[in-house]
């Protein structure tokens, strides 16, 4: 099914077991023993985003959604969002008639696709999944969390998130985030930008929430890695400016001072003990830091350029 953005179609996405509460599209009523007690639980309404870009991830996709058709507390509305293929948006609402197919129309990128995938949902709660991942079935069974963990930020696949406070701060910055192979961390951004908005607004970490995230061959070599890490320290230096320094890089800054130093040890002492791989495996740790030092260096030295070129007074009369 597809999804007019302009026009407001309104879609069907109720699945079995569920029922709206009257006059809200928010909680649901799941029937059954959910609470081990034979109690009828109470869930908010959930709607599933899927941002996809590519025919590429056509079987990916499939097993993606296939995956939340499955979960045990079914969401209020499956909605996939096309980031600028208007010819895999058809497929999709031809492949896919139970799913929201709606284009990105926001800016290229998965920022605008998730804004978009909001704008076009109806439920209480926004839950990202990429295109990449795969759900288990007692994903959303877990949205009342048994042991939870307050956290500064989670990552956008698997994320769960108020309608109304993604709402305050608009969205993601549709000019920082994932482009192709391009990653920058907008999750921590909206997560930040959120804690800050919102009065005693907490993110949590459920270790019970599980999905599985393909990692493709080519995310498997040192050189995605640099990559990787280098875009990541870009990144953080922008949130740093944008958000404040101090929780931009807290996590970081402790990780980097306590966790990489410890994993050098062990790879350092592994081969001591025979085990030549180690030197490799602390090797990488410390070009990996070298190389996010390195983008987060990078980005300064962009800001002071950029600075100093508007103060230069023009050449011409």
């Amino acid at each position: 099914m597809s999804y007019n953005l302009e026009g407001g179609v309104e879609a069907s996405g109720d699945g079995p077991d569920i029922a709206v509460m009257e006059g809200t599209a928010g909680d649901l009523a799941v029937d059954g023993p959910q609470d081990g007690l034979g109690e009828t639980v109470t869930y908010p309404a959930v709607s599933v985003i899927i941002p996809t870009y590519t025919k590429q991830r056509w079987e990916w996709l499939q097993e993606c959604v296939a995956s939340v058709r499955a979960q045990q507390v079914p969401p209020l509305e499956i909605i996939v969002v096309v980031d600028h293929n208007p010819e895999l948006l058809e497929e999709i609402a031809a492949e896919f008639p139970d799913v929201i197919a709606v284009p990105n129309i926001g800016d290229q990128g998965v920022s605008g696709a998730r804004n978009s995938g909001v704008k076009a949902s109806r439920g209480e709660v926004a839950a990202f999944l990429d295109d990449d991942s795969i759900a288990t079935p007692d994903w959303l069974s877990t949205l009342l969390p048994k042991e939870p963990t307050a956290v500064r930020n989670v990552w956008t696949s698997a994320m769960l998130v108020w309608r109304s406070a993604f709402e305050v701060v608009d969205g993601f910055r549709e000019d920082f985030g994932k482009i192709g192979n391009r990653s920058l961390p907008e999750d921590t951004d909206l997560c930040l930008r959120i804690a800050s908005a919102r009065e005693n607004s907490v993110w949590i970490w459920d270790p019970a929430k599980v999905m599985k995230h393909r990692v493709p061959a080519g995310r498997a070599t040192f050189g995605y890695l640099m990559s990787r890490c280098f875009l990541q320290g870009w990144g953080k230096a922008a949130m740093a400016r944008m958000d404040g320094f101090a929780e931009s890089t807290s996590a970081e800054r402790k990780y980097a001072v306590r966790t990489l130093p410890l994993g050098v040890g062990r790879g350092l002492a592994d081969a001591v003990r025979g085990d030549v791989s180690g030197l490799g495996r602390s090797g990488a740790i410390v070009a990996a830091l070298t190389v996010t030092l390195g983008g987060y260096a990078w980005y300064m030295l962009e800001g002071l350029a950029g600075r100093r070129r508007r103060r230069e007074p023009s050449a011409t009369a």
